[in-house]
């Protein structure tokens, strides 16, 4: 084993002096020279000690600043720890707790409830009119948007309450130890009132509301169950006007197992058969000659019965299931429009509805291709219908994707035409072949002496202008009719015109039309 480098040194110089001695001794000889010896021995000992010595203390202050070092690193991976962490509980924008967080908070406070005997109440918050904004003013402005709300919801709740958000434009409020019910009732109408006040932001003025759901819990009750209800609450007082706060109430229960029951059983009844297209005519306001069909998604559910597709639709949307239903819809549609050519040379158009989820699904023009090419439906009989709105919700993207299935050779209509409150500048990117006027514009049309056939006769002029053709949809009576053919109409849809029709009736009504037959068509 290697000795330490100071009995190396004092080894040495030992030898050295030995040496030295030595030869000294034989010249000199005697005591004077061992006296002379010894101290330089000493010296050399003393020397070798205070070397070491100082090399000790470099050592020593080399291993304080490795420790400090390390402290410091230490530290510094705490502090991102907890970072991390905080990151991983909050919201990036607001600077809120996260779902994730509200979950752990709800449950805490339950919990918690069995001590305090006070309730735990959550109130769920959805801005209305958020996506309006968004789509108008752009995600920068939203932003800044969600982060006042944010703000101002946190101004009117009390220091102990939670507020989170959610995610999108809906927040959340838990409040533990609610003795009086009344308390949290003050807080959701303070929300409401607080975000009702007009927001400035880039000098915009905006103006958007809060629809406020509550729902009370307390040990007994599990955090999934006391959300869910509290949604429940904020979708009635969506559904009753919105702007206003809505506490739970039992009747609502019904409709949170029905909504879950729909979500759960999308996809077997897909498989199953449930659901069914209808095909609507629409027609030539003159004459009643068939021009096309719009295709229509019905569900006739085996416990449920007929519901409604502004009930399903919606939650299709939303759970992302609208993405294999759309293209079951666009399928099926195209395989009935085919066979109507093949029975009718020269058949009429057939509309297909699209929402936003399609547009933005990355193989939805592969799904429209596959569907042309598995029918045989020639491309320039296919109308595909979007909405402002939905147009509007990615707009750069949206038209890149309009532009690639107008490539195939299909026509794009704008639905609901007027209702979607974006700029007519902004819409011009789009490729679009035709607008469908919403028919919140032709029911005032039943009165003749309201005078609310300007409106109407503007967008005809405004379509003309652009070069894109109309349809007039929701025509119900005979005034409506008149009316519209006296502005200049030349195209509808309505119940007075047909109500929607099975697919053979539809290629009844087709096989009509190619023999020369104009006719109103009734359903069967």
């Amino acid at each position: 084993m290697r000795s330490p480098f100071w009995r190396d040194e004092v080894a040495t110089g030992a030898v050295l002096v030995a040496s030295y001695l030595g030869g000294l001794a034989g010249y000199l000889g005697g005591l004077p020279m061992l006296v002379v010896g010894s101290a330089v021995l000493f010296a050399v000992a003393l020397l070798s000690v205070v070397r070491m010595l100082d090399r000790v203390r470099v050592q020593a202050r080399t291993v304080e600043d490795q420790s400090q070092r390390l402290d410091e690193a230490v530290d510094v991976v705490r502090l991102l720890e907890n970072e991390l962490r905080h990151q991983g509980l909050h919201d990036r924008l607001t600077g809120l707790p996260n779902r994730g967080l509200l979950d752990d908070r709800v449950e805490h406070a339950l919990r918690g409830s069995a001590r305090s005997s006070g309730a735990v109440a959550v109130l769920f918050c959805d801005l209305d009119g958020f996506k309006t904004v968004n789509d108008s003013l752009g995600p920068r402005i939203g932003d800044k948007l969600l982060a006042v709300v944010g703000k101002r919801i946190c101004s009117v709740v009390r220091t102990e309450d939670t507020v989170a958000r959610l995610g999108g434009d809906e927040f959340a409020i838990v409040m533990s130890d609610v003795h009086d019910p009344q308390v949290a009732h003050n807080v959701a109408e303070r929300v409401v009132s607080a975000v009702r006040r007009p927001i400035d932001i880039s000098d915009h003025p905006i103006a958007v509301s809060i629809s406020v759901g509550l729902a009370f819990g307390d040990v007994g009750k599990s955090a999934e169950v006391l959300l869910s209800e509290a949604d429940a609450a904020m979708y009635a007082a969506k559904t009753g006007g919105k702007d206003r706060a809505v506490a739970f109430a039992e009747p609502m229960r019904t409709a949170i197992v029905r909504r879950m029951a729909l979500r759960n059983s999308f996809a077997e009844s897909l498989h199953g058969g449930e659901f069914y297209l209808q095909y609507q005519p629409h027609m030539s306001l003159r004459d009643s000659r068939l021009e096309g069909f719009e295709a229509l998604v019905r569900w006739r559910h085996p416990e449920h019965g007929e519901i409604e597709p502004g009930e399903f639709i919606p939650l299709a949307e939303e759970t992302g299931f609208i993405i294999p239903l759309g293209r079951w819809i666009l399928e099926t549609a195209c395989l009935a429009g085919a066979s109507w050519q093949q029975d009718a040379p020269g058949s009429p158009t057939l509309s297909v509805n699209v929402s936003a989820r399609q547009l933005q699904n990355s193989h939805f023009v592969d799904d429209l291709k596959a569907a042309l090419s598995y029918s045989g439906l020639a491309p320039s009989q296919l109308i595909l219908e979007a909405t402002e709105s939905m147009l509007m919700v990615d707009p750069d993207d949206t038209a890149k994707v309009l532009h690639r299935a107008k490539d195939l050779g299909v026509r794009i209509a704008i639905d609901d035409f007027g209702t979607g409150y974006s700029s007519l500048g902004y819409l011009r990117q789009f490729p679009v072949d035709a607008i469908k006027i919403d028919k919140s514009f032709i029911e005032p049309l039943a009165d003749p002496v309201n005078g609310e056939d300007a409106l109407v006769s503007a967008i005809l002029l405004l379509a003309q202008q652009l070069h894109l053709s109309t349809i007039a949809e929701g025509i119900e009576t005979e005034t409506q009719l008149r009316s519209l053919i006296r502005i200049g109409y030349t195209s509808g849809q309505g119940d007075l015109l047909s109500r929607p029709l099975d697919r053979d009736a539809a290629a009844d009504l087709v096989r009509a039309r190619s023999a020369g037959g104009h006719r109103r068509a009734d359903a069967h």
